[in-house]
């Protein structure tokens, strides 16, 4: 009797260049023409925005694979390495959004400009950390860690969630979003 062996599958699959060829290019090339599509940069021609996305996808990802980037700047490697963490902040944003849904909070212009702006930069940190470009990146190399970064995230969210069901200083925190934006 044969059996699915989903390990030798996926070890199969990086072999073949899953992970350094393939996932980095249709990342790019839907990134590249989601924001052609969207702002329309050369027109409504959706056949220029595919072929944008391609070139662009393309000349990421061949550099990576003939190894003309020069070390420690693989365009490719960076986004593998960053990746994981932008999962752990994207987790940890819907977490947030899930919480206070719960709570019968409703998210208001304001609050969703200061978790996006909030996020950006979170996310550019996350890059510039993966690709060391940071003078001092060493700054925060504790949260280097995956487990510490899940931890973090799951003592912000159960506080978050603590302080939303008890309150706080000033009232109760729903009525405190709410002031918020009604401002």
């Amino acid at each position: 009797m044969a059996y699915f062996n989903l390990e030798y599958i996926l070890q199969l699959w990086e072999s073949w260049g899953l992970m350094d060829v393939i996932l980095p290019f249709l990342l790019i090339f839907a990134v590249v023409y989601a924001i052609a599509d969207k702002v329309k940069l050369l027109g409504e021609n959706k056949n220029t925005h595919i072929i944008l996305a391609l070139v662009m996808a393309l000349a990421v990802i061949m550099p990576h694979v003939t190894y003309s980037y020069p070390p420690g700047s693989d365009v490719v490697e960076i986004i593998n390495s960053a990746l994981p963490q932008i999962a752990v902040v994207i987790v940890a944003v819907l977490m947030l959004m899930i919480l206070t849904g719960m709570m019968g909070a409703r998210w208001g212009k304001d609050l969703v400009t200061f978790a996006v702006i909030i996020s950006i930069l979170i996310i550019l940190y996350i890059f510039a950390n993966a690709a060391e470009i940071l003078p001092g990146h060493q700054l925060a190399a504790w949260l280097d860690d995956p487990a510490l970064q899940s931890i973090v995230v799951i003592l912000l969210v159960f506080g978050l969630a603590i302080w939303m069901i008890t309150g706080g200083k000033g009232g109760r925190p729903i009525e405190i979003v709410e002031k918020i934006q009604k401002s």
